[in-house]
C-alpha cells in the first residue's frame, strides 16, 4: 500500500508541477503582452510627436528651402527624419487591440512617403513645395489614428 501511495503523491505532484509550468508560461505570455503593449504605445506617441513637430515646422521651412541653400538642406534634412521614423513606426509589433488601427497608419506611411519622395525630387529640382503635397493632410490623418491608439490602450489597461 505505501508504495501505490507512494506513487500516487508522486503522481500528484508531477501533475502539479506541470501544471505549474503552464500556469507559469501563462503569466509570462501576458507579462510579454503588456510589455509589447507599452513599447508599441511609446512607439506610437513618439512617431505622433515627431509627425507633429515636423507639420508644425513644415511650411515655414518649404516656403524658406526654395531661396535659401542652406534652408533646403535643412528641409530635406527633415524629410529624411521623418522617412527613418516611418520605417521606425512600420517595424513595430501592433498588439491585438491595435492592429486594425495600425493597418490604417501603415497604408497612410505609404502616402506620406509618396508625398515626401515627391518633395525630395522637388528639392533636387531646385522647388520646394510643400502646399503642393499631401504632407500636412496626411500628417493629420495619421495623428488621429495615433490618437484612437492612444484611446485604445487605456481602455485596454
Amino acid at each position: 500500500m505505501a508504495i501505490r501511495s507512494g506513487k500516487s503523491i508522486l503522481l500528484i505532484i508531477g501533475m502539479l508541477l506541470l501544471g505549474g509550468c503552464s500556469l507559469f508560461e501563462e503569466a509570462k505570455q501576458t507579462v510579454n503582452s503588456v510589455s509589447n503593449s507599452a513599447e508599441y504605445v511609446t512607439g506610437a506617441a513618439t512617431y505622433m510627436q515627431t509627425l507633429t513637430n515636423f507639420s508644425e515646422q513644415a511650411t515655414q521651412l518649404a516656403e524658406q528651402a526654395v531661396n535659401d541653400a542652406s534652408a533646403r538642406a535643412d528641409y530635406k534634412e527633415q524629410l529624411v527624419a521623418v522617412q527613418e521614423s516611418i520605417k521606425q513606426f512600420g517595424e513595430l509589433h501592433a498588439p491585438d487591440f491595435a492592429k486594425d488601427v495600425h493597418q490604417s497608419v501603415v497604408d497612410y506611411n505609404l502616402k506620406l512617403q509618396e508625398s515626401i519622395d515627391a518633395v525630395l525630387k522637388q528639392i533636387e529640382d531646385g522647388k520646394a513645395l510643400i502646399d503642393a503635397t499631401e504632407i500636412p493632410n496626411t500628417i493629420n490623418k495619421i495623428n488621429e489614428l495615433l490618437n484612437q491608439v492612444n484611446q485604445l490602450q487605456q481602455l485596454v489597461s
